[in-house]
């Protein structure tokens, strides 16, 4: 059956149709769905969607394909099913009661700025303080902790012994988490912090 088309746009219309017709094919397999009913939903969708894209000179072939999909997705999946069909908005009175609305049921905002420079000077003084840590160690802590803004620094320091072969774990450990519990410059800072909160 040939169909006589004279507009442009129906011509348009009609060339996109049958650009669509395996998509038509792949969507009604996949809902199990006529063939004919998915070719014509589909010819619906550009009929509304086509005039609301502005820019028609470039291709709008895959701006249409997602739509349809999208469409066909949001009608038919089983997924989507439980979705609500409309959006709340939270300027819309309640039912209860037309003088609230849900944005006055939210919680107010505190309104106390938070203070986040302890935490800056606590988080300093944390990694100054494992920088005076060995290498193998400050490597260790940062991959325990995740703490990944955290630089591994290699520093050799006067009075450093030289360890020769591998350490275990266990010691790496140990000396790293004395060495804090003993870190003068650490302690007085979290002392420091700690009475000022």
């Amino acid at each position: 059956m040939a169909i006589n088309m004279t507009t442009p746009s129906e011509q348009t219309i009609l060339a996109l149709a049958q650009h669509f017709t395996p998509l038509a094919g792949k969507l009604s397999h996949q809902w199990k769905l006529d063939v004919d009913d998915v070719k014509q939903d589909i010819v619906e969708i550009i009929m509304t969607t086509l005039p609301q894209i502005p820019d028609q000179s470039r291709d709008v072939k895959p701006y249409l394909h997602r739509v349809i999909t999208t469409r066909f997705l949001a009608l038919h999946s089983e997924k989507y099913a439980h979705k609500p069909a409309h959006i709340l908005s939270l300027d819309a009175p309640l039912p209860d009661n037309p003088e609230a609305t849900r944005a006055d049921m939210l919680a107010a905002p505190s309104g106390v700025p938070t203070d986040d420079t302890l935490q800056v000077e606590r988080e300093q003084a944390l990694y100054a303080a494992l920088h005076r840590l060995r290498c193998e160690e400050q490597a260790y802590l940062r991959r325990v902790y995740k703490l990944n803004a955290f630089k591994v620094e290699r520093r050799i320091q006067a009075r450093q012994r030289v360890l020769k072969g591998k350490r275990s774990i266990t010691s790496i450990r140990q000396n790293a988490y004395y060495k804090l519990r003993h870190d003068a410059e650490l302690a007085s800072c979290y002392q420091m912090n700690c009475s000022l909160a």
